[in-house]
């Protein structure tokens, strides 16, 4: 492949790439700037692609979160003049690049149509990169991309095809026993509880990325929402509905109190778990539980078919799953002086990364460690 030409569009640069027989085009563009055509036929490859149903994977998710990045990207290949593929990522220095919202997205890819020819270090090359990094690639393109080196994680999901009552009914009926059992508790001391499912409530959307944020404060973790960009995407898309996507912002309130909500992503069927929090002092009560199985209940009567609770081994998450879907992380790398020199800096914190998450053990001593910072950062802010 070789640089066909440079132009100037809507104030963003367009670089196109052709093969050597002049058949295959890769415009790299901000998603802001593809035009209703080109992001309705994004929408037709998603829905005729089961594996490609995720939210993370749609346009309304890659415009929204690009609104405030200014190195996002997406490359639109073409072949023989039509559309083949989507392929959204970020620059983040000299020919290197990750995957779009690295770090808070929940699944990566290319979406592309049937039967698509492509060639994914081809496809890195004409985005003008050489290195990408992913944390969240679907397992099944690691073929595509054949990374340099990957680690494959499970990212555990509930099937809701036939049902939540079938789905119910496969829960370990210890698991549900003790969340009735707490429910019951918490009306009797606290009062009614509620579910208001697919809120547009601003208000309590600000509560979740509060409690989420103390969250991570707790847990000795990075807190995403100190990022005022971050933030103002979440309360953007909460507002963002079309016929392909929604945010759905689930509140479980005991009396008139909130006391867990919930944050998901949901398109063509598929709702992805996103951003869940619960108020810490009815936690003896196990509301976060108990909004994820109301949340179920009312997601299969209202057309969802898949949960996809996202990477992790957390209690909560492998509690109700029925299976795993398989996702990556890893670096794409051509030979290249600045692959070679970002691998060098990123290295040896991504080896010990690995090693970590590859050890039930070590994950354990991790979390612990990440605790003990998180109450060292409490006790600084005068919340012992």
């Amino acid at each position: 492949m070789g640089w066909l030409h440079e132009k100037q569009q809507k104030r963003q640069l367009i670089y196109a790439v052709e093969t050597s027989e002049g058949k295959m085009r890769v415009t790299v563009a901000r998603p802001l700037d593809l035009d209703r055509s080109t992001l309705d036929a994004w929408r037709t490859f998603q829905r005729l692609d089961a594996t490609l149903h995720s939210a993370f994977l749609t346009p309304e998710f890659a415009c929204v979160m690009s609104k405030r990045m200014p190195s996002a990207r997406v490359a639109v290949v073409e072949d023989a003049g039509q559309i083949i593929a989507f392929f959204p990522f970020e620059h983040i220095g000299y020919k290197a690049g990750r995957a779009l919202c690295y770090g808070s997205s929940d699944v990566q890819g290319v979406v592309h149509a049937p039967h698509a020819q492509l060639c994914g270090p081809e496809l890195i090359k004409a985005c003008g990169l050489d290195i990408w990094e992913f944390d969240h690639l679907l397992a099944s393109q690691l073929a595509l991309f054949t990374p340099s080196r990957f680690t494959v994680r499970d990212s555990p999901v509930i099937d809701l095809r036939d049902g939540f009552e079938a789905w119910l009914s496969r829960l370990q009926p210890s698991k549900l026993k003790k969340i009735l059992q707490r429910e019951k508790r918490l009306e009797r001391d606290l009062g009614a509880v509620r579910l208001n499912y697919d809120s547009r409530d601003h208000d309590a959307l600000e509560l979740l990325m509060k409690w989420k944020s103390a969250q991570y404060i707790r847990t000795g973790r990075s807190d995403r929402f100190a990022r005022r960009e971050f933030a103002d995407s979440v309360r953007e898309l909460i507002d963002t509905r079309t016929d392909n996507f929604h945010a759905n912002l689930s509140v479980l309130t005991v009396g008139d109190r909130p006391a867990a909500l919930h944050l998901s992503l949901c398109s063509n069927g598929v709702m992805a778990d996103w951003i869940p929090a619960y108020d810490v002092d009815l936690s003896a009560y196990g509301v976060g539980l108990l909004l994820r199985l109301r949340v179920l209940e009312a997601a299969a009567l209202n057309g969802i078919y898949l949960h996809d609770s996202g990477a992790g081994d957390e209690a909560y998450k492998n509690a109700f799953s029925d299976y795993s879907l398989k996702v990556a992380k890893g670096t794409v790398s051509r030979p290249t002086i600045a692959s070679y020199a970002r691998q060098l800096r990123t290295l040896p914190a991504e080896i010990a990364t690995e090693i970590v998450l590859g050890s039930p053990h070590l994950r354990r001593a991790a979390r612990a460690s990440l605790a003990w910072v998180g109450s060292k950062r409490m006790a600084l802010k005068g919340n012992p």
